[in-house]
């Protein structure tokens, strides 16, 4: 049996350890969202699900993105 895939936000795994977890390891690349295998928001929910995983993921890495005043 396959494991189901959701979208960020509504499964087991704690994204704020692991996106400090890739910070920890000097990860600077991206992390993508992709919805159109999520068994809720599917079809024409598939926008609506994305932004919701968006504003998680943000809320995980300790908010908007704020530049280095340097």
């Amino acid at each position: 049996m396959l494991p189901q895939i959701i979208l960020l936000g509504f499964g087991d795994s704690n994204w704020t350890d692991i996106i400090s977890i890739l910070r920890q390891g000097g990860y600077e690349g991206s992390i993508d969202i992709e919805g159109s295998h999520d068994p809720v928001y599917k079809n024409e929910l598939e926008m609506t699900g994305q932004v919701h995983a968006l504003h998680y993921l943000k809320r995980c890495r300790g908010g908007d993105f704020v530049p280095d005043p340097k």
